[in-house]
């Protein structure tokens, strides 16, 4: 009945969907940040140990037991976007 009086009935699904893509976005930015501020202090540890490379940083976080971000082993890669995400909150 509503629709017959020219009631709009629910609401744009699109519009919807960039605000929770936003909102899920910013969420997740920022347990990125929280995670990097957390392994901070490690990394500098592990640079202080003779750590100079990706590769021998990614080492000393697998010997440690620290899960990678989406869990598994670190990899270069993902120590190179951990520190731009260190430095960049610096």
């Amino acid at each position: 009945m509503a629709e017959a009086r020219g009631t709009k009935i629910g609401g744009d699904l699109r519009l919807r969907g960039r605000l929770g893509a936003a909102a899920s976005a910013a969420v997740r930015k920022e347990r990125a940040a929280n995670r990097a501020a957390e392994l901070a202090p490690i990394i500098a540890e592990l640079r202080q140990a003779g750590a100079a490379t990706l590769k021998a940083l990614a080492a000393g976080l697998n010997r440690q037991s620290i899960p990678a971000p989406r869990g598994g082993t670190w990899s270069g890669a993902q120590v190179l976007l951990l520190l731009a995400r260190i430095e960049g909150a610096a």
